[in-house]
């Protein structure tokens, strides 16, 4: 094998190593999602398996996300069953599981 095709060689294992090493395990499930943002203002967080995520409006927010919100934040958000939530400042609100919705009647 020649010296270029060698180099090209390790170049690919090498990536194909920090593939494998970065990416979910197969078979990983992402939590199921409880409601969307939809909006904000101000100082906003999601926290989600420790690591703080941007916030955007129409993000998903999942079972086991913290959400906070700064002295100037305000934030909505949808559940999927429809409720609608307003957090104004100096909030945290902790979604741990959420499957409770169903018909009234």
């Amino acid at each position: 094998m020649s010296r270029p095709r060698r180099a090209a060689a390790r170049c690919g294992l090498a990536l194909a190593c920090v593939v494998v090493l970065v990416a979910p395990p197969l078979g990983a499930q992402q939590p199921p999602v409880a409601g969307v943002v939809k909006n904000l203002t101000g100082t906003v967080a999601v926290v989600r398996a420790g690591q703080p995520v941007p916030v955007t409006p129409g993000q998903p927010i999942a079972e086991g996300d913290t959400v906070r919100t700064g002295a100037d934040g305000r934030l909505g958000l949808t559940l999927k069953d429809g409720t609608r939530l307003s957090l104004g400042g100096h909030t945290e609100l902790r979604i741990d599981t959420f499957g409770g919705y169903g018909t009234v009647g």
